[in-house]
């Protein structure tokens, strides 16, 4: 009987020590197809924290991955942007120097005027480029678009001004009502031709002086310019030239030349049969010549300096506009506000 006993028990183990490994084969089998040495972390035993904690190293990972990505093609796009807008200054720039052609094409404006138009509307797109969802050139406000549209600054937006109006308003203040660009052309006194400017505010032609060919006296004190004649008319070919300061710093004269011929050309006097005469000659010959430079030199001027007060600007110094109306006896500049101004930046 014990015999069989001990069979039995033998028996018995081996059955387990079977088992034991079948699960044991089992279990090798799982790892090997799933990869996984467990199912659950409790069967990880001591390793399930450094399996956790290598997860969340994982997971960061992956997020700094997706970040460093979406980071570098925010970076390319802004690059690739910006080497863009230098392209399009460059155009700009290459248009500014090639030969002038005053041909209107479209809209009151030359195909140059047109191009930069064109380019800045360009610009403007893309200074305001996204991705997902975030403006790539807005700092940290990445939900607000980098610049207000072409059309806004342009044209304007409701109450608020745009280039144009600004434009407008300082040309206005620029020629003054009656055309002369603040100036005075006073009626010549004997052989005397005088002119003023208004030194008070910061519109129209200043004057710089004057020259003349043929010695004429030449007086120049702020704000008056007079130019004698004296007793003696000047020679034929004899010039005089004044000199204008415009608003936007750049200058430009005006020159008349004597002449014995009826009717003199625009930029000629005629010479008088006495001095007088001459000056008062002189005198309408440049009041004429004033007037049509309010209208080249001095609007080019113009615009250019409104342009400047209009995009030369932070959030600490706003646009410049004149103050009015009315703009054609304006004496001075205000700031704009959000409320009546678009921002030129």
């Amino acid at each position: 009987m014990s015999s069989i006993a001990g069979v039995g028990l033998t028996t018995m183990l081996a059955s387990r020590t079977i088992s034991s490994m079948r699960d044991q084969l089992a279990e090798l089998q799982r790892q090997l197809g799933t990869g996984k040495k467990s199912e659950t972390y409790g069967g990880l035993g001591l390793d399930s924290g450094l399996v956790l904690n290598m997860r969340a190293q994982l997971a960061r990972t992956d997020t700094f991955k997706t970040t460093i990505s979406s980071v570098g093609l925010r970076v390319n796009l802004m690059n690739t942007s910006l080497q863009r807008i230098g392209d399009l200054r460059d155009e700009t720039r290459s248009d500014l120097f090639a030969p002038f052609d005053y041909e209107l094409v479209s809209g009151g404006q030359s195909a140059a005027q047109r191009s930069a138009s064109g380019r800045l509307s360009e610009m403007l797109t893309l200074l305001n480029g996204d991705a997902g969802g975030r403006y790539l050139f807005s700092g940290r406000a990445t939900e607000t678009p980098a610049v207000d549209t072409y059309a806004n600054i342009i044209e304007g937006d409701g109450a608020r001004a745009g280039l144009k109006q600004l434009i407008s308003e300082r040309l206005q203040a620029d020629q003054g009502a009656d055309g002369r660009g603040r100036l005075v052309v006073n009626p010549a006194a004997g052989s005397v031709v005088s002119i003023q400017d208004d030194p008070g505010h910061p519109f129209g032609f200043k004057i710089a002086g004057a020259t003349s060919s043929f010695g004429a006296t030449i007086a120049h004190t702020l704000p008056n310019l007079s130019i004698d004649l004296g007793a003696a008319n000047p020679p034929e070919g004899g010039t005089v030239r004044v000199q204008f300061t415009l608003p936007d710093g750049s200058s430009t004269a005006i020159e008349l030349t004597a002449t014995t011929t009826s009717p003199p050309k625009p930029n000629q006097f005629l010479i008088g049969a006495t001095p007088a005469d001459t000056a008062a000659n002189i005198t309408a010959a440049l009041d004429t010549q004033i007037q049509r430079f309010a209208q080249t030199d001095l609007a080019a001027a113009s615009a250019i300096q409104a342009g400047n007060e209009y995009f030369a600007t932070d959030a600490a110094n706003p646009p410049l506009r004149v103050d009015g109306p009315p703009f054609d006896t304006a004496t001075g500049l205000i700031a704009g506000t959000p409320a009546n101004t678009v921002s030129g930046t």
